[in-house]
């Protein structure tokens, strides 16, 4: 069983406020609270220092995904099968796994497109096997997964004295702890548990949706200075910014420029007046 423990931090007006989010790991089936306390800086879970749980091991989530062939059915559904191999994500990728979904459009080829990169969204792997899905289903679950991305997202702006529940995520049928020499895998039953952990995993702070206006897109902050998804939104945000700053100050500037203009001439003629 695994939970998440969120840090806090009490101001001397006693105001808490949200640091970050720890995932612990307790590998029996039951873990006693009894023995949380809070320090003032964080909550801390001593009967997390004893046993296997003193000896600190890396953590991952993965998920296996590929399909053999997807394809759509009827206009409303789509219907594939599994690999017989699978391989697991993540691998060597710079967006998340939910950014390339909750950034996915709802047509059907584009629903088609990420289906056949990575599988349907609530079956679990089973190589070889068949697969079949409603289209309607799939955007109702992108639909709830950005609710669940702005919900973690809006953390950052919460005033000081709210105080912030821990989220539970509930294991399902087919989730598995890989244990191996280097560390733990937790390998996710399919790709919407995966998400879900994926998101509540990452810091508040960084996720984050594109501030141009008309984009939509949700991202991950790799700087915490970045507000747009990418450098055309940030290109074309700024030309649009530049374009109501003329449109507010257009006589201004055409009459600064006439006088500048005007300038120029005299400084001609001055000049032509000293060589004679």
């Amino acid at each position: 069983m695994y939970f998440i423990v969120y840090r806090i931090a009490r101001a001397a007006s006693g105001t808490v406020k949200l640091l970050a989010a720890d995932l612990f790991i307790q590998e029996t089936s039951q873990i006693d609270f009894s023995c949380c306390y809070y320090t003032g800086s964080r909550i801390d879970c001593s009967c997390m220092n004893y046993g296997l749980d003193t000896f600190g091991r890396p953590l991952r989530f993965s998920v296996l995904v590929g399909t053999e062939s997807a394809k759509l059915k009827g206009g409303d559904r789509i219907i594939g099968k599994w690999q017989p191999v699978p391989r697991e994500w993540p691998a060597s990728s710079v967006r998340t796994l939910s950014e390339e979904f909750l950034n996915c459009s709802t047509d059907a080829q584009s629903v088609l497109h990420f289906t056949a990169k990575y599988g349907p969204l609530s079956d679990p792997f089973r190589p070889a096997r068949s697969f079949e899905f409603a289209l309607a289903d799939w955007k109702e679950e992108q639909r709830k997964k950005a609710l669940w991305w702005d919900m973690f997202a809006q953390f950052v702006n919460l005033p000081k004295a709210t105080i912030i529940a821990p989220a539970i995520i509930e294991a399902v049928p087919r989730d598995q702890f890989q244990i191996g020499r280097t560390g733990l895998t937790f390998q996710c039953a399919n790709l919407l548990h995966f998400m879900s952990l994926e998101i509540a995993a990452l810091p508040v702070e960084r996720l984050r949706r594109c501030q141009r206006e008309g984009c939509t897109q949700r991202f991950v902050a790799h700087d915490l200075r970045e507000i747009y998804c990418s450098e055309l939104c940030k290109t074309k945000e700024r030309n649009r910014a530049k374009l109501r700053y003329w449109e507010a100050h257009k006589p201004e500037i055409l009459a600064e420029r006439k006088k500048e203009r005007l300038r120029a001439r005299r400084r001609k003629k001055n000049v032509t007046r000293k060589t004679r």
